[in-house]
């Protein structure tokens, strides 16, 4: 069962898009221009952290960049597997060399085939890191 605990954020960032469908928080987000972040789309995309509310476009979007987050999987995970970004922002465990991972799992998850981006995960935010095909 996904928690969170002591978060630090960054609250000066707004949304380049309109990320206020409930599907999109606790996804993980990238700078998309100066002072705005859009979801992440690739395991190489440099994370910044985990988006924490729903915006709409131009509002200010809560972004979670260090301790125990909620984060939406897009595969199932298994504790201690580094983190990394699928094409819709949902975190799946890290298997290329290009891969730059920004979580760790807390806990093990097994998601269902029809499940994608629907179940959580506790995840520790390490920032980007390069994860080099290492789960």
């Amino acid at each position: 069962m996904a928690w969170e605990e002591i978060l630090e954020s960054i609250g000066s960032l707004t949304a380049a898009a309109d990320l206020s469908a409930a599907g999109n928080q606790h996804k993980a987000v990238k700078m998309a221009g100066d002072g705005t972040v859009g979801l992440a789309s690739a395991g190489s995309d440099l994370v910044i952290g985990v988006l924490q509310n729903k915006p709409a476009l131009g509002a200010a979007a809560a972004v979670a960049v260090k301790g125990v987050t909620k984060l939406r999987l897009g595969a199932s995970v298994t504790f201690g597997q580094r983190l990394v970004a699928d094409a819709n922002g949902c975190a799946v465990p890290s298997t290329t060399a290009t891969d730059i991972a920004f979580a760790i799992a807390l806990e093990s998850v097994a998601l269902a085939a029809t499940a994608t981006g629907d179940e959580l995960v506790a995840a520790l935010l390490t920032g980007p890191y390069w994860a080099g095909n290492a789960s």
